[in-house]
């Protein structure tokens, strides 16, 4: 288990309270970049941050990443620099790892991929994720989870009901 807290301040730079988080999954990239990849097993997993040992910002996913990327002097955000490209793109690969290790996150994991990242600086990583679910047991079905290509989608209609899964 991992856990995190992070403290919240107030416009005048007063705490407002803390929120922690407990990550009971934790994998990191095994080509010593030092990405790793946090997911909390909840029903509804909130979005995470980014890390640079302590936290950024958010990214638009709803696990956490930690890794030694290079900041802006206010620490707010991420340098563009390649350093950085490269530990973004690790980032895909051990979720992916992560999903194929645990069945309770793979179950979920397009939940935990969250909405479309705001900083374009994130696509990549959700693009590449969504292109390695498709050989993972990812899409919950009345039968547990099935990869992407064993599903049929059914709508609302009727006759939708009739269509074998």
């Amino acid at each position: 288990q991992v856990v995190s807290v992070v403290e919240r301040l107030g416009p005048g730079g007063e705490s407002v309270g803390r929120e922690a988080t407990v990550f009971q999954v934790a994998m990191s990239a095994r080509d010593g970049s030092g990405v790793t990849v946090a997911v909390p097993l909840v029903d509804e997993p909130p979005p995470q941050r980014v890390f640079a040992y302590l936290p950024v910002r958010t990214a638009g996913f709803r696990f956490a990443v930690q890794a030694p990327f290079d900041l802006t002097a206010s620490r707010a955000d991420l340098h563009r620099s390649a350093a950085n490209t490269r530990r973004r793109n690790e980032v895909s690969k051990v979720f992916l790892e992560v999903c194929r290790a645990n069945p309770e996150v793979s179950g979920k994991a397009l939940q935990y991929l969250g909405t479309e990242p705001a900083d374009p600086f994130w696509l990549p990583v959700r693009t590449d994720i969504l292109a390695g679910l498709q050989g993972v047991p990812c899409v919950l079905t009345e039968r547990g989870p099935a990869e992407p290509s064993r599903c049929r989608l059914r709508g609302s209609d009727p006759v939708a009901g009739r269509i074998p899964s």
